[in-house]
């Protein structure tokens, strides 16, 4: 199983013949209830405000961007800074600006206890 972009990796899956799926944006309605649904896993949950606001971001279409975002809200989102981190996790415009944030959260709270951590397991 691989997921992919359009570009040369597709187009090598079409002259296998290889079977695929694809995966069309989340709707609005799809967005609110994945949202409700994830985070209710691990016993959390956004008000109605929060919820249309990643909903309503485009960006949240992605599935994956989506998931990624509701796991960092889910073990950094504190209730008087979750709003300054969904702020920032929004203006991120995809999955490769969404995960450099990641990275930089990781370093930032992962310093104090082993400086250089990230570097090396990802170096």
């Amino acid at each position: 199983m691989t997921s992919t972009l359009p570009g040369e990796t597709w187009q090598a899956v079409e002259l296998r013949k290889w079977a695929t799926v694809m995966v069309e944006p989340l709707t609005g309605d799809e967005r609110r209830r994945m949202i409700a649904a994830y985070l209710k896993r691990f016993s959390k949950q956004l008000d109605h405000p929060r919820i249309e606001r990643l909903a309503e971001a485009p960006a949240t279409a992605n599935p994956l961007y989506l998931k990624i975002l509701l796991d960092e809200l889910r073990v950094t989102g504190t209730h008087d800074q979750l709003d300054d981190r969904l702020n920032g996790y929004l203006k991120a415009p995809d999955i490769p600006a969404l995960l450099q944030r990641v990275l930089t959260r990781y370093q930032r709270d992962y310093k104090r206890d082993r400086p250089g951590l990230i570097g090396e397991a990802l170096g």
